[in-house]
């Protein structure tokens, strides 16, 4: 048995030995034929066709804002169209007609509002003249309130004429917006899909 284990001993020492030799391997590399192409960019076009029916989401009306006789209408059913695209005109007589009357009932507003500021003007001086009458005794009690509910009644329809003046201002300006927007583009219309 010691002869076994010597020779175990002696082994264990060369096979480390023997394993850290070194082998040269040699590594050859081999030329491939590579074929080369020039990118080019191109186009595939895909078409799908289907058989159905395309129906939106949401169906929305869409009108003038404001009621009147149609004139024009530029586009046909079926035809293609973008947004800003003109697709219907009002007939604009009656919207002139319309403005035309607020213009007038505006020029009226005007004068009545200088009317009553020159009647207001008018009792105000009257009623600052009387009222040193009163004070020292040149006209009674009643002359002065006769007067003072004279320039507040002119106080009163000055404030009238003015509200008059401001209704009659924003229906011409509302009536003049109408007449700009009596076309129906398609930008004015958003497409719920």
């Amino acid at each position: 048995m010691k002869r076994f284990l010597a020779i175990l001993l002696i082994m264990s020492m060369i096979f480390p030995l023997a394993a850290c030799s070194k082998t040269e391997e040699t590594v050859v590399e081999r030329a491939r034929a590579v074929k080369v192409k020039e990118i080019q960019e191109s186009e595939n076009p895909v078409t799908l066709s289907y058989i159905g029916t395309v129906d939106s989401k949401d169906i929305v009306k869409y009108s003038f804002k404001t009621t009147g006789k149609l004139g024009k209408v530029f586009v046909e059913k079926g035809d293609k169209v973008k947004k800003g695209d003109k697709l219907a005109q009002l007939n604009i007589q009656d919207l002139n007609f319309q403005l035309s009357a607020a213009k007038s009932n505006l020029d009226t507003a005007k004068l009545n509002i200088k009317k009553a500021e020159d009647s207001l003007n008018y009792y105000k001086d009257l009623f600052y003249k009387m009222e040193k009458l009163y004070r020292v005794g040149g006209i009674s009690k009643d002359q002065y309130d006769q007067i003072k509910l004279q320039k507040d009644t002119a106080e009163t329809t000055y404030n009238q004429a003015k509200s008059q003046f401001e209704a009659a201002k924003t229906d011409y300006e509302y009536k003049l917006s109408l007449l700009k927007k009596e076309n129906l583009f398609l930008k004015d219309i958003l497409l719920l899909v």
